[in-house]
């Protein structure tokens, strides 16, 4: 006898339910930050979900994603909790990324963004500014992020210490990351990610790398002389613990 329940669950996991035509490319080119989840959260994953995002800052990435609310035929297709380890981020819960397993719950997505560099780097990318006439004020601007570049941890040492918490409470991760320099050199923040947290790299992990997203948001022109070439290209990486599924 056919389980007819059983197997329409099977298909609802495997099946896409997005926009047959649907398509995404590996680079997002000047797309604007808030709209880059709602173009890939939808191509992996079906609607349905429940997501954590551990590292929820200001909200940026979701301004634009439909998410806490129910559509017209009554189902939420996305429900979003938030987490961030400074008190004064509006966020349901307020603990390490790392240690997001002592929470009790269980999500179907982890989304993480990490801070790729120190405060004193952290330097806010507001366009080329003009010497002749500046005005005083303009020139002794600092232009930084303090809310996102607070807390830095080096991702080699952080990265490994999320894996643990990661696998227990979530089957899928987007982790999106930047690389930096720093001393001159280059620091492969995304590589660091991957080292810890796909299975290929690390057998303590549970995760498969299923894609690298490379975005290249809308950037302007930092108008400074640089020893190397300014990154403005961001990464998000896929996983999955089952590659097959929705």
């Amino acid at each position: 006898m056919v389980d007819y329940h059983r197997d329409r669950e099977k298909r609802f996991r495997t099946e896409r339910y997005d926009d047959g035509r649907k398509m995404l490319t590996n680079l997002l080119y000047m797309i604007k930050l808030p709209k880059v989840l709602h173009m890939i959260i939808p191509f992996y994953w079906n609607p349905g979900k429940t997501i954590i995002d551990v590292t929820a800052g200001k909200r940026i990435s979701w301004r634009v994603f439909p998410y806490n609310h129910l559509s017209p035929c009554g189902f939420e297709h996305w429900h979003v909790d938030f987490n961030d380890i400074s008190e004064e981020a509006k966020a349901e819960y307020h603990v390490p990324a790392q240690s997001i397993d002592q929470l009790g719950k269980k999500w179907d997505i982890l989304f993480n963004d990490f801070p790729f560099t120190e405060l004193k780097n952290g330097v806010e990318s507001f366009g080329t500014r003009n010497k002749k006439g500046q005005s005083e004020n303009n020139r002794n601007q600092e232009f930084r992020r303090g809310f996102y570049f607070r807390e830095f941890t080096p991702l080699d040492e952080l990265f490994p210490k999320c894996v643990e918490a990661w696998n227990k409470v979530t089957d899928n991760l987007i982790i999106k990351i930047g690389d930096s320099h720093q001393g001159k050199r280059l620091r492969a923040n995304h590589v660091e990610a991957i080292k810890a947290l796909d299975k290929a790299q690390n057998p303590e992990s549970k995760f498969n790398l299923i894609d690298c997203i490379h975005y290249r948001g809308v950037y302007s022109s930092r108008g400074g002389r640089f020893p190397f070439a300014q990154s403005v290209v961001s990464q998000y990486l896929i996983f999955k613990k089952d590659v097959n599924s929705r």
